[in-house]
């Protein structure tokens, strides 16, 4: 930071750690949120096998991806 004067030398050990957490706080943000698109498909699945497991008994009516599709077209037109 050699644009700040001499008199202000001492904001320096004040405005990294600053800076470095603010980094650090950017790339956590992104990658769980890049975590949480990639694990998204699957959380439904294991919820319900976890329902399954601790009920003893399947979720009734599970509709496909393309059935959703299938009535939202439907609607739609």
């Amino acid at each position: 930071m050699s644009h700040v004067p001499d008199w202000l030398q001492w904001l320096n050990y004040l405005l990294w750690p600053v800076v470095v957490l603010s980094i650090l706080l950017v790339f956590g943000y992104f990658f769980s949120t890049i975590a949480n698109w990639i694990a998204a498909p699957f959380s439904g699945l294991l919820a319900e096998q976890l329902e399954a497991r601790l009920t003893g008994a399947t979720p009734a009516g599970r509709r496909r991806l393309w059935h959703h599709e299938r009535y939202s077209a439907d609607y739609e037109a």
